[in-house]
């Protein structure tokens, strides 16, 4: 097939395949008026916003009813059902982006990881992404503040005035705010960590990005059970029941830290599989709408 990337389809009858998420909901109105039927790529289920959420939640599932729905997994396609989705999802994982520089990392991984922990027990956690409430970062940050052991690097820009605010009440050593970064800066501060975070405090069944990107990376991750993390995990993670007091989680990772066991190879090679699944399931999709 011939693929175009545009911003909007070239005609409201062409085929065409939606990928909409929180960033790109604008994307709902050339859904909805798209005259043949299309595939949408639902990135997030429902608004993060709560107002939006609660006027747009179950609206915007409606106008994409005639439409086939992906969704990236089984809790995504749990959700849509409970927002009164009622017509046939399909589950697809989201494979990473391929980067052209991880053709053989196993030096490099462990070389990036040796950040003197010979002079004691210390962990590095990484925080992916734009920092916001959502994420539990004021949990987070001051839970970080009672752990000099630990050193958390929020690599990416601050959402909310609450997080502004816990960052400067608790800023210490241990603590480092880098802002926006770049996609390289990104993956090297991922790889030089030993876990990378993924918390939420709700899920809108999201894909979760930064989770199959450190995967990717080789890098585990410490997080909550809720939303699609569950599903994503791998062995080497740290799953914690939801709600588990993240100071808790904190104090658990030193006391029983097992990212040295983890094999980066390990976790890139089960993403990779991701795309042969991704690859199989839309050319299923693809032949039942007749575009191949």
């Amino acid at each position: 097939m011939d693929v175009k990337f545009l911003e909007k389809p070239s005609s409201p009858s062409s085929l065409a395949h939606f990928h909409i998420g929180n960033s790109g909901r604008e994307l709902l109105i050339s859904a909805s008026k798209h005259k043949t039927k299309a595939i949408v790529t639902l990135h997030d289920i429902l608004p993060r916003d709560k107002i939006l959420r609660f006027i747009m939640g179950r609206l915007q599932l409606f106008s994409l009813r005639k439409h086939a729905l992906v969704v990236h997994s089984e809790y995504s396609k749990k959700l849509a059902a409970k927002f009164g989705y009622n017509r046939p999802i399909e589950v697809v994982p989201m494979g990473p982006h391929p980067l052209e520089d991880l053709a053989d990392q196993s030096q490099n991984d462990l070389s990036l990881k040796s950040h003197g922990k010979g002079s004691g027990k210390t962990l590095r956690l990484c925080q992916p992404g734009v920092a916001k409430k959502a994420k539990a970062l004021p949990e987070l940050i001051e839970a970080i503040s009672n752990f000099p052991e630990i050193t958390l690097v929020i690599a990416g820009g601050i959402k909310d005035k609450l997080t502004r605010d816990f960052i400067q009440k608790y800023q210490k050593p241990n603590l480092i705010v880098l802002g926006y970064c770049d996609d390289e800066v990104l993956n090297q501060e991922i790889r030089k960590s030993d876990y990378v975070t993924c918390f939420r405090v709700d899920s809108v069944g999201e894909a979760n990005g930064p989770l199959v990107l450190s995967h990717y990376l080789g890098i585990p991750i410490v997080g909550w059970s809720i939303g699609s993390i569950p599903e994503y995990a791998l062995d080497g993670d740290r799953i914690f029941p939801e709600n588990t007091p993240i100071a808790k989680i904190l104090k658990t990772l030193l006391e029983e830290d097992r990212s040295t066991n983890v094999r980066p190879g390990f976790l890139r090679e089960q993403v990779m599989n991701y795309w042969d699944v991704t690859f199989d399931r839309y050319r299923e999709i693809y032949s039942k709408m007749g575009w191949i």
